[in-house]
């Protein structure tokens, strides 16, 4: 009897060993890093991610390099990427890796997206990341793009991904991304981002020519009805499968990107989420604002600008409320395995 009670006792001790083995292999943590090299420079991400689960547990830090490589692009009118912004982005690109690095990240990630796309010189520059840093650049095409903004948001908020509706502003392009009732990646958008969009009303509106004016502020209230209703007819052109489901009620649209988390969620004070006429009377502030009322920067010249983007698009879609999550498609591969096998 004894005998048989030893021999219960070791295999439940047994089990007990391999339950606790399996619970930990189910719950493995690493650090990784992500820089995600956009038309508004490289965007640094370092978190901790749960590899089963697939989720981001800790965000450990964020950090931007304002290397405009949009602006080269436009600026010329020949979509090349000057030497001395490739040279100014490696060393951005460079400074991340040493910071990764220092927080312990043990695997580094480099997406690169429109400006890759774009630029006729992209591979070029691709090529000359890897020679400097031993890394590859995973250049996006728009749809890989699209639906890594989508699981950046499902990373980091518990949303229903069948009623989400992720709304991502780049440097050169606009992209919206939802699920079609079978759970197929709707993607669409429009080749006008933060960059275009700017130099549409500079050169368009307001008549100048947009290599020698950086900036279109001071916009009139008359130019911004204009950009306003730009952006309106840009969104008419959006698949109608996903253009339907903004009628939802049960649908919930979500801003990502630097353009919604640096800049729109700063002119709204943080209120998240917010209504098309909260945004609205915040826009209407701006109006006639210099950069220097703005506060200056790189990126005061385009903070008006982007506002009447989103508004035209807000109007055009009927989206009667947002909200931001401060994410970008670094959050996205951090848990897509292809890049990390």
């Amino acid at each position: 009897m004894r005998l048989l009670i030893k021999i219960l006792l070791l295999g439940l001790s047994l089990f007990s060993t391999r339950m606790s083995i399996s619970l930990e292999a189910q719950n493995v943590h690493v650090i990784r890093a992500a820089i995600d090299v956009g038309s508004g420079g490289p965007k640094l991400r370092i978190a901790e991610v749960n590899l089963t689960t697939r989720k981001i547990v800790k965000m450990m830090h964020v950090k931007q390099y304002p290397v405009i490589f949009q602006e080269s692009l436009t600026r010329g009118g020949a979509k090349v990427l000057s030497a001395e912004i490739m040279l100014k982005g490696i060393d951005a690109i460079k400074d991340a890796i040493i910071l990764a690095k220092s927080y312990g990240a043990t695997e580094v990630v480099i997406i690169g997206t429109s400006v890759f796309r774009n630029a006729v010189n992209g591979e070029l520059f691709a090529s000359m990341i890897r020679r400097e840093t031993d890394l590859q650049v995973h250049i996006l095409d728009q749809n890989l793009e699209g639906r890594l903004s989508f699981h950046s948001v499902l990373a980091k908020a518990d949303l229903d991904p069948h009623h989400l509706i992720v709304w991502d502003i780049g440097g050169g392009s606009t992209q919206f991304v939802g699920l079609t009732h079978n759970g197929l990646y709707l993607v669409d958008g429009s080749n006008e981002g933060s960059g275009p969009f700017r130099d549409h009303i500079i050169q368009s509106i307001q008549g100048e020519n947009v290599n020698e004016r950086r900036t279109p502020n001071p916009i009139s209230r008359e130019h911004a009805q204009l950009a306003e209703a730009h952006a309106s007819l840009l969104s008419a052109n959006i698949d109608q499968e996903l253009g339907n489901k903004f009628f939802d009620p049960a649908t919930t649209v979500i801003g990502v990107g630097s353009v919604f988390g640096r800049g729109i969620l700063s002119l709204m004070r943080e209120k998240n989420p917010f209504t098309i006429e909260e945004f609205s009377s915040v826009i209407s502030r701006l109006i006639g604002k210099t950069d220097a009322d703005l506060g200056g920067g790189d990126f005061a010249c385009i903070e008006v600008s982007n506002a009447l983007l989103v508004l035209g698009f807000m109007k055009g879609l009927k989206i009667e409320q947002m909200s931001i999550v401060d994410v970008n498609n670094a959050e996205g591969a951090m848990v897509y395995e292809p890049f990390w096998e």
